[in-house]
């Protein structure tokens, strides 16, 4: 009976530590964007500041995500710009200075893309917002 248990237990740790946490690194993680303008040229943009928690089950192909992005770091390459995207008539950022995605459900493929459903919060309104990310890629 005691060998039983101790099998038992030992699956219960290994299937407990087969997530495994990652720390968002804020030298390498640059959230970005495009906006067509007036149908006449794109324009290009990225937050500057970002910081998060990467969670992945990679046996039972899910996990969570938790990313907070700041405002007021937004960077399209002409200040001006940034400084109007910053105000009340877009970001708000100087009221609202963080941007949260927070996953409700992630689906890991085994090609390591995957489907990330969550809710991005902009200004403190929340909606429903599903990611496909072309590529994990997660280490020390």
């Amino acid at each position: 009976m005691r060998k039983v248990c101790l099998a038992v237990a030992m699956m219960a740790s290994m299937s407990a530590q087969a997530a495994e946490s990652y720390t968002i690194d804020p030298t390498h993680t640059y959230p970005n964007f495009e906006i067509n303008h007036l149908g006449f040229s794109t324009m290009h943009g990225r937050f500057d500041k970002t910081s998060g928690k990467l969670t992945i089950d990679w046996a039972k192909n899910t996990g969570s995500v938790d990313i907070t992005i700041d405002a007021g770091s937004v960077s399209t390459g002409m200040k001006k710009r940034d400084d109007h995207l910053m105000s009340p008539d877009f970001l708000n950022a100087a009221e609202f200075p963080e941007i949260t995605y927070q996953s409700t459900k992630v689906m890991i493929n085994k090609d390591k893309s995957a489907k990330v459903e969550g809710n991005l919060t902009i200004m403190g309104v929340s909606k429903p917002v599903t990611l496909t990310v072309a590529s994990i890629n997660c280490g020390d």
